[in-house]
C-alpha cells in the first residue's frame, strides 16, 4: 500500500489552507478528511471563521481528520499569529482503519507545514482553548507560572508565603490577648512567631526623579541594580539596546552579577567583552520572520570560558535557577564554552527551529540566487601575450593531426621519424 496522499480538488484545498494562513481573511480554521474512506486521498471537509468552537463542532470521533487552526497571542507586547496542527484519530474508528490511515499521516502532515504546535486527539472533547493557549505560551516562552491563591487572586510564591506567615503570627497574638485576663503580677506566656520570610526583592525608596534601587537575590546570589535595569531596557521594544552582558564582580562567585556592557545590533561587540577566565550571562534580542510576520525573540546566553577552573564550574550549577529566573522569559538558550561558539547565526538557527520558521530546504538552486556567483566574480580583461604551450593529451592530438590528418601526399617515401639534427 502506498504511503503517499493525493488531494481531491487540489486547488480548492490549497486555497482553503492559504486562506487560514492569510491574516487579512476571516477564515481561521480548515479541516481535511479522507475522500470516500480512501487512505491515499484527502478532501476538503469544512472551513470556518468561528475559531475553536466551530472547529470542535466539525471534528468527529468516527473519522480521521487533519485540521489547521490560527490563533493570536501576545508576545512581549506584540500581537503575533500562531498556527496549530491537529490530527484527529477518532476513538470510534475501527482498528483496521486506524492501521490503514496511520501509514499516510506523515505525508499528509506536509500540507500543514509550517506550524508552531501540534495536537493528536481521539475525540473533539479533548480540544480545549485553554490547553491550546497554554501550550502556545510555553512554546513562545511567555507562559506565566504564577501560583494562584485560594481566593482566586494571583500571588507570587513569596507573597503567598508571606501572607500565610502574617496570618499565623496574627492568630497567635489573638490567642495571647484572650489569655491575658490573669492578675497583673502574672506575665503572659511568650509568643514564638514563625520564621520571618525573606523576600527576594529589596526595593529602597528613592527621589521621584530617580529609578528605584533594585537588588534581586536568590540565596547567596545577587544581581546589581545596573544589570537588572539593563535587562529591562533590552526587553523594551522602544529601546535600541538589543543585548546585555553581566558577570560576577571581580570574578568572585560570592559577589553580585554586575553589568559588563550593553549594545545595539551587532553581537560582535558582546563577544569582544568575553574573556577566557570569565563566567558571564547575557540576553540577546532578535527579530524572527514567521510566515511573513516580524516577531521579537529573546535568547539567553551562558558563557563559561575555557580557563575557568573546575571548582567554579561546579559551583555555578547552584546558580542556574536564579539566573534563569532573572533572565526569563526567553525563547532559546545558548550555552558557550568559547568565543567562537557565540554567533548570530547559531542564535537565529535555534530561534527559527523553536518557532518553526526554519527552512530545511536547499537554497542554492533558487531563482533568488541565480547569477550570484557570476555577478560576484571580478571581471578580468583578456590578456595579450605569448601563446600557451600545448602539453599532455592536447599535444599528442596536435601531432596526430599534423602527421596523419592534415598531411599532404608527396613524391617519395615519407620519413616517419626524422633525425632531430636534420633540417626540415
Amino acid at each position: 500500500m502506498s504511503i503517499k496522499v493525493n488531494l481531491h480538488e487540489e486547488e480548492k484545498i490549497l486555497e482553503a489552507l492559504a486562506s487560514v494562513k492569510d491574516d487579512s481573511t476571516e477564515t481561521n480554521w480548515v479541516v481535511l478528511t479522507h475522500y470516500n474512506d480512501d487512505p491515499n486521498t484527502l478532501s476538503l471537509q469544512a472551513s470556518g471563521t468561528d475559531g475553536v468552537s466551530g472547529l470542535k463542532n466539525t471534528l468527529s470521533s468516527d473519522k480521521v481528520q487533519y485540521a489547521m487552526l490560527r490563533l493570536g497571542i501576545k508576545v512581549d507586547l506584540s500581537n503575533t499569529v500562531k498556527f496549530i496542527y491537529i490530527y484527529n484519530l477518532g476513538e470510534k474508528v475501527s482498528f483496521v482503519k486506524k492501521g490503514r490511515f496511520g501509514i499516510v499521516k506523515g505525508d499528509a502532515t506536509k500540507y500543514f507545514q509550517p506550524h508552531h504546535i501540534d495536537f493528536e486527539i481521539s475525540s473533539p472533547e479533548e480540544l480545549e482553548e485553554e490547553e491550546i493557549m497554554k501550550k502556545l505560551q510555553d512554546a513562545a516562552g511567555t507562559a506565566d507560572h504564577i501560583m494562584q491563591s485560594k481566593e482566586g487572586k494571583q500571588e507570587r510564591t513569596f507573597t503567598g508565603a508571606r501572607s500565610a506567615n502574617v496570618k499565623a503570627v496574627t492568630a497567635q497574638l489573638a490567642a495571647t490577648s484572650v489569655q491575658d485576663t490573669s492578675p497583673t503580677n502574672s506575665s503572659p506566656s511568650p509568643v514564638k512567631p514563625t520564621t520571618p520570610f525573606k523576600t527576594n526583592v529589596n526595593i529602597s525608596k528613592s527621589p521621584s526623579n530617580a529609578r528605584p534601587s533594585v537588588n534581586l537575590s536568590s540565596g547567596s546570589m545577587t544581581f546589581s541594580e545596573e544589570f537588572v535595569h539593563a535587562i529591562a531596557d533590552v526587553r523594551d521594544d522602544k529601546s535600541d539596546t538589543t543585548w546585555v552582558l553581566g558577570a560576577y564582580k571581580d570574578g568572585n562567585l560570592n559577589q553580585p552579577v554586575d553589568l559588563v556592557g550593553t549594545g545595539k545590533d551587532s553581537i560582535e561587540d558582546l563577544k569582544n567583552l568575553l574573556a577566557d577566565d570569565m563566567i558571564a550571562y547575557g540576553l540577546f534580542r532578535v527579530i524572527d520572520l514567521v510566515d511573513g510576520h516580524k516577531t521579537i525573540k529573546f535568547a539567553m546566553i551562558v558563557f563559561v570560558g575555557p580557563s575557568v577552573s573546575a571548582m567554579k564550574k561546579a559551583k555555578i550549577v547552584s546558580h542556574r535557577g536564579a539566573v534563569t529566573t532573572q533572565l526569563s522569559p526567553f525563547h532559546v538558550e545558548l550555552m558557550a564554552y568559547d568565543k567562537s561558539e557565540v554567533s548570530y547565526e547559531d542564535i537565529m538557527s535555534k530561534v527559527q527551529s523553536s518557532s518553526g520558521s526554519k527552512s530545511f530546504g536547499k537554497v542554492h538552486g533558487s531563482l533568488a540566487r541565480a547569477g550570484k556567483v557570476k555577478g560576484q566574480t571580478p571581471k578580468v580583461e583578456k590578456q595579450e601575450g605569448a601563446k600557451k604551450k600545448v602539453k599532455g593529451r592536447a599535444k599528442k592530438r596536435l601531432l596526430y593531426n599534423r602527421r596523419f590528418v592534415n598531411a599532404v601526399a608527396g613524391f617519395g617515401k615519407r620519413k616517419m621519424n626524422p633525425s632531430p639534427n636534420q633540417k626540415q
